[in-house]
């Protein structure tokens, strides 16, 4: 498995498959191809991080949203948005990989990918932070609300 990542990742410049195993855990299926595998997990937790800053902008009547959406102000509902255009743009680039399935097309997926979740984590983890502080405290009382059709 690593061997036939190491040939790859000498090939197209790739990140350590060490380094991708420890932050988006890619270990994979012996029958599956390894970076169409790959690509499949950074992408699978970039979609958790994109919903988690989705559900603080449009918290519907989730309690949890409603809560952590209370603890940001405008500013930061703006930071918010451009990191979650980001991470959509990154799912629907692998989406678009996943149309054209080839070991170069994955493998440059992979790449922007990494390139770009190292240079917006820390922007997302102080969000993450700032949400989950938000439940260190008191949660404020709701308000009661009545719909009529």
């Amino acid at each position: 498995m690593s061997e036939e990542y190491a040939k790859l990742a000498k090939k197209y410049d790739l990140p350590s498959f060490q380094v991708l195993d420890e932050e988006f855990h890619i270990s994979f299926p012996e029958d599956e191809p390894i970076l169409i595998h790959v690509r499949r997990q950074i992408t699978e937790k970039i979609s958790i991080f994109s919903d988690f800053l989705e559900g603080i902008m449009h918290p519907d009547t989730s309690i949890a949203g409603l809560h952590e959406a209370s603890s940001f102000n405008e500013e930061e509902m703006q930071e918010i948005l451009d990191l979650y255009r980001v991470l959509k743009y990154l799912e629907r680039e692998s989406l678009h990989t996943a149309l054209f399935d080839s070991e170069k097309n994955n493998a440059q997926c992979i790449i922007r990918a990494f390139k770009l979740w190292h240079e917006y984590k820390e922007r997302v983890s102080k969000i993450l932070t700032k949400a989950k502080d938000s439940w260190s405290k008191p949660l404020k009382k709701i308000q009661e609300t009545h719909f009529f059709l």
